[in-house]
């Protein structure tokens, strides 16, 4: 598997067995949202793969199959890919995977001609959709578990403690103290969604604070060099050693956000490489169920931190067995019913509707327009997961 690191100079603003598919899912959590305008340039390093155990085999019809891959660097939702390399399950079904790795969703998207398959948030999700017409094609596994939000010790929020805000107790700080406040955060991504709710909470807006946007490797490095009193984060960074001198305002299950990971695809690779696409959710989901029975092992937490280290990230083990430990794994079963069951008081099938309730909520906090709901819908494929159960 050929992997490529994309690092991004950004400007300022800025589940395998098949047995059984088809049983009811329990609820858990939702899906993320996102608005992307970034501008962005980049630069493409080559970063070398391990060799496969041992040379593909040709399939009876004779060519290896091929496929490009949009991944995030550190993002869950790429770990799978990781696995499934590094077991030879991509092989056993004669697919070479390419993989680049994009600092985050709206950025993927950007690069959308380029690839055919992403593994992304909501950031990626909606701007994909919206924008350029993606299939909406499984699921990996929940995005709550490295999503916070930080305030410094003497801040006026951490002073004014807990209680105050009707999303959830915990959470701290009150109308007041947020107000005016100087807020650190990537924009259009699953991180400004999360602050949003957070400030709903406090009957506020994305304006009344002064919200700057920014990657969350610059933010992160911008809060502990003295600058904001509000740090919005993601990942690794959320669990270093340093935010041990911080309060914890909020995190992704504090403020309900209910985000997923998701594998979307290219428009025209969803019609033209049908087989391609087959082959790798195989592989992929018979990982994601790996990790969910594994997270616990010692190995499967190195092979994360390889995974971040891959992707361009650093993390520790500690922090890594915290990641694998914070969200929830989709089966195929669970994929399976998500992208055909439509719950009580729905409209539409799980998957789906997870993500209509995050855009409908970013539409009425004015980052995402009128119409962009009925945009969206209808941009679910089961084909894939269906004929991997076969349905």
């Amino acid at each position: 598997m050929k992997k490529r690191v994309l690092a991004l100079l950004m400007a300022t603003v800025m589940t395998l067995t098949c047995a059984g598919c088809g049983s009811t899912q329990a609820d858990t959590e939702t899906p993320p949202a996102d608005t992307a305008q970034s501008e962005a340039s980049s630069d493409t390093q080559e970063v070398p793969a391990e060799a496969p155990a041992e040379a593909p085999e040709e399939s009876s019809t004779g060519e290896q199959m091929s496929i490009e891959i949009a991944a995030t660097a550190g993002g869950l939702q790429g770990f799978p890919i990781y696995i499934a390399q590094k077991n030879g399950w991509f092989e056993e079904e004669n697919l070479n995977v390419n993989v680049t790795f994009y600092e985050n969703g709206p950025v993927q998207v950007e690069a959308i001609s380029t690839w055919d398959l992403a593994t992304t948030g909501i950031g990626g999700i909606l701007a994909g959709v919206i924008g350029y017409d993606a299939k909406i094609i499984a699921s990996s596994n929940t995005d709550n578990g490295t999503q916070t939000i930080y305030v410094r010790p003497d801040s006026a929020i951490a002073a004014a403690g807990q209680g105050n805000n009707s999303l959830n107790e915990a959470i701290y700080g009150d109308a007041d103290s947020w107000k005016g406040s100087k807020v650190l955060c990537s924009a259009g991504t699953v991180l400004q969604y999360m602050l949003i709710k957070v400030l709903d909470g406090f009957g506020l807006t994305i304006d009344d604070v002064e919200f700057v946007g920014m990657d969350t490797p610059t933010t992160n490095s911008a809060f502990l060099a003295g600058e904001g009193d509000v740090a919005v984060l993601t990942g690794v960074v959320s669990f270093d050693a340093d935010k041990a001198d911080y309060v914890l305002a909020a995190n992704g299950a504090t403020s309900d956000a209910g985000l997923d990971g998701v594998v979307i695809a290219n428009q025209s690779s969803a019609e033209t490489k049908h087989d391609e696409i087959v082959a790798f959710l195989k592989a992929y989901l018979k990982a994601v169920e790996w990790i969910d029975a594994h997270k616990e092992e010692e190995e499967v937490v190195n092979d994360l931190v390889a995974f971040y280290e891959e992707s361009g990230k650093t993390t520790s083990a500690e922090a890594a067995k915290i990641i694998l430990n914070s969200e929830t794994y989709y089966s195929l079963e669970d994929n399976y019913d998500m992208l055909h069951n439509v719950k009580d008081g729905d409209t539409y099938v799980t998957i789906e509707q997870r993500i209509v309730d995050v855009l409908e909520f970013f539409i009425s906090a004015g980052n995402y327009q009128e119409g962009d709901d009925e945009r969206f819908v209808g941009h679910v494929d089961s084909s894939f997961v269906d004929e991997i159960c076969g349905k």
